[in-house]
């Protein structure tokens, strides 16, 4: 054992230098070059002193201490930068991070089959919902060439979508969500988000109120999830609801506090966030 010790101890002092240059220094190769020249620098020290003098095969102990921390360097540097890309790529955000008043953008617009029969949601067939199996899209959507974005709606209104829009008992709406959930999926599912107020500010667009949306799988917090016997949280929390005529909620931060509220209940959803509804009234 004690012959392999000095061994066990270089590689050691090689693995902790790597790790302390890994983290100051993103570039592997820069890393793993110091690493390897700190390594033998100490190696070096430490032969003078044990020795007294000059080891005479030196260069040859120099040249395999270097390359054998440089590649210990590159190992440690792999892994640093797997762990830097999955980071990148499982974000983090919740609804605890939404205030009133928070900044909205609309993430698409979709077509939806006619949910009720007036303005003010009377003789309503469907909830005004994300969940498309809940609140149907038309059945000629996906034939349509216009461009969808990875929440499988519209990016923009284009004429193939307005003329759809023309069809008998064809609603064209419109989502929005806040601009931080928006701004940390929109590079995995290409969205091009625009102003809420392209919308909000346009007569012709009417607000039917939130729905609490996991929109990277078009599900609602308020219709999508099935309640079992045990599932007591969420039948209070459903109970206690003040739906308007569109099944949707109508207050901002009941909005907020919903979705907080269904971070914790489906987990595997989160996290969940506000998503206003909007009716194209006029085309």
């Amino acid at each position: 054992m004690s012959k392999f010790l000095p061994w066990i101890c270089f590689a050691a002092i090689s693995v902790a230098i790597a790790f302390l240059l890994h983290t100051k220094i993103k570039n592997i190769l820069l890393a793993s070059v110091l690493t390897g020249l700190v390594v033998s620098t100490i190696y070096l020290i430490i032969d003078f002193l044990v020795l007294g003098h000059l080891n005479p095969f030196l260069l040859i102990a120099l040249i395999s201490c270097a390359m054998i921390s440089f590649c210990i360097g590159v190992a440690v540097g792999i892994f640093f930068a797997r762990k830097r890309i999955i980071e990148k790529e499982i974000p983090v955000w919740s609804a605890n991070q939404i205030r009133k008043g928070y900044a909205r953008c609309i993430t698409g617009f979709d077509l939806r089959v006619a949910l009720m029969t007036d303005l003010h949601g009377e003789g309503r067939k469907f909830p005004a919902t994300v969940d498309e199996l809940i609140w149907p899209e038309i059945n000629i959507k996906e034939e349509l060439k216009s461009d969808h974005n990875g929440f499988g709606v519209f990016d923009l209104i284009d004429d193939e979508v307005r003329d759809a829009a023309h069809a008998e008992a064809t609603m064209l709406v419109a989502f929005d969500l806040p601009e931080d959930y928006v701004g940390v999926f929109s590079s995995t599912f290409g969205l091009r988000p625009i102003p809420v107020e392209s919308v909000s500010s346009d007569k012709s667009w009417k607000f039917l109120g939130f729905d609490v949306a996991d929109m990277r799988t078009r599900s609602s917090g308020l219709y999508s999830f099935t309640l079992t016997e045990s599932d007591r949280k969420r039948k209070e929390l459903l109970r206690e609801l003040q739906l308007n005529s569109f099944g949707l909620l109508q207050d901002e931060e009941e909005a907020i506090k919903v979705s907080r509220a269904f971070d914790e209940i489906v987990p595997s959803h989160a996290p969940f966030a506000p998503c206003g509804v909007w009716w194209c009234t006029v085309l």
